[in-house]
């Protein structure tokens, strides 16, 4: 999997944090996850969201289980 570095590098704050947020986003686009338009609902937070990366919340950088049972479903 290659992972958009330049995104990553141009998109990211300068921590750990914004890091790690932008890199989980960046990597869920291979495995066929879309970035939310809009709010999404709150059961479906995770890095997929778009919003403000210097707003820090536990959810930026994992994936939701929405997205966790998609992908095993499909893949299982």
């Amino acid at each position: 999997m290659h992972l958009a570095g330049s995104a990553i590098a141009r998109d990211a704050p300068e921590d750990e944090h914004g890091y790690s947020s932008v890199a989980c986003h960046e990597a869920g686009h291979p495995l066929g996850f879309k970035g939310h338009q809009g709010p999404p609902p709150a059961n479906q937070r995770d890095c997929m969201a778009g919003g403000d990366i210097g707003t820090v919340r536990s959810t930026d950088a994992i994936y939701s289980a929405h997205h966790t049972s998609d992908f095993n479903a499909h893949y299982d």
